[in-house]
């Protein structure tokens, strides 16, 4: 204790500002920092209170039910932070629970009681239905001056059918580096309605969004390119219209809201294809070399590829990952019981096997993980790939993970696993139920 306190006091502000809680709702929680700081010594607790920085990150979580007292608790604490913190940007965090009645009047007041300091709001999470969000309407852009993340998350509505226009909310889209929007299925908004809002988000670095997969491609073609230069993660989570439209329409939405985008600078995408309908890959054909046009574009820079679900065939899939020379990371996942659409065969192991002849498909990549039926995939197939990677020297592959419905046991299975181990490869395989 002495030591540290021969510290200057910049150095013990920053020590314990690494202490404070990470992703934490329990921000007044005495057992973490900043108030357990309070409790050590007069010097800590005097430094704490005089440390605006400390204060600055905001947690609350609002059960279903709160008695009087555990309202008043909230009340205080978060009017205690927002005093400590004084002019310190803020980044600001706001969960609830369920709740038994439509709507509890304390969401509103703690929401508008945190709107209160919208001029010092840089991050903003907030994870609650619809109904609560209202008091953000109210809130202009000119008082969100320092505003570059935010974040809602409405998956817990009681009311599925009710819709809120995200670009109703009156925020200056061009300063976010981050926007993550989740929703239920009925409540997301469409690739027109988020391709309206990129169009204006100029800055963002992060993307993740649930969104419908509809998208009117006459509407938008004459829209030239949109360049967002700093994004670096895409993440697009697509679900079923309400309006259903034909399989081969929705994907060729999706890939020309993506033709759409030309992003120098993306090292993570994903792409989730959660639609409830199915009409076998073939649908792919009409909208793939846009696809392959997409990925020549973003390919280069891209480092971790993940793809769910996307109607492809095992051609479409290799041609792809040509596309992508650098990729580290890869998931794979497709529909584990469908056989015969299943894109997953031994001439795709086969092209990420290295070989003494030629190099394979995504020579960088040290993880791996392959959703499938398994029915298109022999044991010896699924052995040579991960051997041939584990061998290469200069290349440390790290982790493959292989998921199936039919399993077939390798050949000396047991020990491949340990030998594996032995050269730090962590290798799993998991047997789906069908």
């Amino acid at each position: 204790m002495k030591d540290f306190s021969r510290l200057p006091n910049e150095l013990q502000c920053e020590i314990f500002y690494h202490s404070l809680p990470t992703n934490s709702l329990s921000c007044f929680s005495r057992t973490e920092s900043p108030l357990v700081l309070l409790s050590v010594c007069k010097s800590w607790r005097a430094l704490t209170l005089s440390t605006a920085k400390l204060w600055s990150c905001l947690g609350v979580y609002i059960p279903g039910r709160l008695c009087l007292k555990d309202q008043q608790r909230i009340f205080t604490g978060i009017r205690l932070w927002l005093r400590l913190s004084k002019a310190y940007p803020l980044s600001v965090k706001l969960a609830c629970g369920p709740s038994q009645q439509q709507q509890n009047p304390v969401v509103f007041d703690v929401l508008r009681l945190l709107l209160a300091s919208d001029r010092r709001l840089r991050h903003i999470e907030l994870s609650a239905p619809i109904e609560y969000l209202e008091p953000l309407l109210d809130v202009s852009a000119h008082d969100f001056q320092i505003l570059s993340s935010f974040a809602i998350d409405t998956r817990s509505a009681w009311n599925a059918y009710k819709t809120l226009d995200i670009r109703a909310f009156d925020i200056n889209w061009s300063q976010l580096t981050s926007l993550r929007i989740g929703s239920n299925p009925r409540q997301s908004i469409s690739l027109d309605e988020c391709l309206d809002i990129l169009t204006e988000s100029v800055s963002l670095s992060e993307c993740v969004l649930d969104v419908k997969a509809l998208f009117n491609a006459n509407v938008h073609r004459d829209l030239e390119r949109i360049s967002l230069p700093t994004l670096s993660h895409l993440h697009l989570t697509l679900h079923d219209p309400e309006d259903q439209e034909g399989m081969e329409e929705l994907t060729f939405g999706l890939v020309s809201f993506l033709d759409k985008l030309d992003l120098p600078m993306l090292k993570s995408l994903r792409i989730e294809w959660l639609l409830h309908s199915w009409a076998g890959n073939e649908v792919w054909k009409r909208c793939h070399a846009m696809f392959i046009s997409f990925m020549k574009r973003s390919g280069p820079s891209l480092l971790s590829l993940h793809l769910s679900y996307l109607p492809v065939t095992g051609l479409h899939i290799a041609e792809c990952l040509s596309m992508t020379p650098y990729l580290e990371t890869v998931d794979l996942r497709f529909n584990a019981g469908d056989e015969k659409n299943d894109p997953i065969s031994d001439n795709l192991l086969k092209a990420l096997t290295y070989r003494s002849s030629e190099t394979p498909l995504l020579p960088m990549a040290h993880t791996m993980n392959l959703q499938c039926s398994g029915k298109k995939c022999s044991p010896l197939a699924v052995m040579d790939l991960i051997d041939s990677r584990v061998a290469v020297r200069n290349l440390c592959f790290k982790e493959f993970s292989y998921s199936m419905t039919t399993y077939s046991k390798l050949r000396d299975e047991t020990s491949s696993l340990c030998k594996w181990g032995d050269e730090a490869t962590h290798v799993a395989f998991h047997y789906i139920f069908p």
